[in-house]
């Protein structure tokens, strides 16, 4: 999309109802950015945006605050992608990305995790294990539990990917609100 064109569509957003941390119109600019979809004639094909150099975090280190935790959830599958899904190398970009967004990073991954397991629990908890610390496998976790919460065929699974973290249990299934639904119980 390029910044210029990253920025005017943020503003759009900015117009909107949604003004949530995750999803909604931000969540498909940083989407559209890093896996645009070239519609033609006869096909319609998902590219991948390339990477320039070591320029990781690219859009999200030049947006306004409020839209990096989007960005941050987005990159983790752009990573996934662009480092053949080398899931150490993007932990360590996932702890180098800020703290106020590093929770949404490791969500991020756990969530786009999902997908490319095609919903295999013990390979999503195996390649969550690959996380830096128990917080951050946690995190993962989390963001998978989502994935599988918010596709209603899988959604009586997803407690199960938080169940066996002992201590760390309660937290991995309040972290999956990514809606922050809960927020007030």
């Amino acid at each position: 999309l390029g910044s210029e064109r990253i920025a005017e569509q943020l503003q759009a957003c900015s117009e909107l109802t949604w003004q949530g941390d995750l999803f909604g119109c931000s969540g498909g600019v940083f989407m559209e950015n890093n896996l645009p979809i070239q519609i033609r004639e006869n096909s319609v094909i998902l590219e991948t945006r390339k990477l320039e150099g070591e320029d990781y975090y690219t859009p999200c280190d030049s947006i306004p605050n409020k839209y990096r935790k989007s960005c941050i959830f987005e990159q983790a599958s752009w990573w996934a992608e662009v480092l053949d899904e080398n899931y150490e190398k993007i932990a360590q970009l996932c702890l180098g990305s800020g703290s106020s967004e590093e929770e949404y990073c490791f969500k991020g991954l756990g969530n786009n995790i999902v997908e490319r397991s095609a919903y295999d629990i013990d390979l999503i908890k195996d390649l969550c294990k690959r996380m830096p610390d128990k917080t951050s496998e946690a995190l993962c976790r989390a963001g998978a539990h989502w994935a599988f919460f918010a596709n209603p065929e899988k959604r009586n699974q997803a407690e199960g990917l938080c169940q066996d973290l002992g201590s760390l249990k309660e937290f991995c299934i309040k972290k999956a609100d990514l809606l922050n639904l809960n927020e007030n119980t």
